[in-house]
């Protein structure tokens, strides 16, 4: 499992084309073409119809289900990163019970 901060003006089809989309979950990744990597999804709770009853990118963490994947994101803000820390968690909750 890693996990990465993508800079947004880093983002060119390199490095796109380097990502495995079918490994790659996405935490609040806004931009388009990079969201469309994330194959495992995307948690985030500024998508259209989101509304203040969506629960925030570290509760949604919360309770996503345990995968061995690369995690990224393009903001390094407080949620971004608490949501970050909870899927990491959840890899030694795994290791632990297996």
């Amino acid at each position: 499992m890693k996990f990465s901060i993508i800079a947004p003006y880093a983002i060119n089809n390199e490095l796109l084309a380097s990502i495995d989309s079918k490994n790659t979950l996405g935490v609040e990744v806004t931009m388009p073409s990079l969201a469309a990597k994330c194959g495992l999804g995307n948690i985030d709770h500024h998508r259209s119809g989101d509304t203040s009853d969506t629960p925030s990118a570290c509760e949604q963490a919360l309770t996503w289900p345990y995968l061995d994947c690369d995690v990224i994101g393009i903001l390094a803000d407080a949620d971004t990163l608490t949501a970050m820390a909870v899927l990491w968690a959840k890899v030694f909750t795994s290791e632990s019970e297996g």
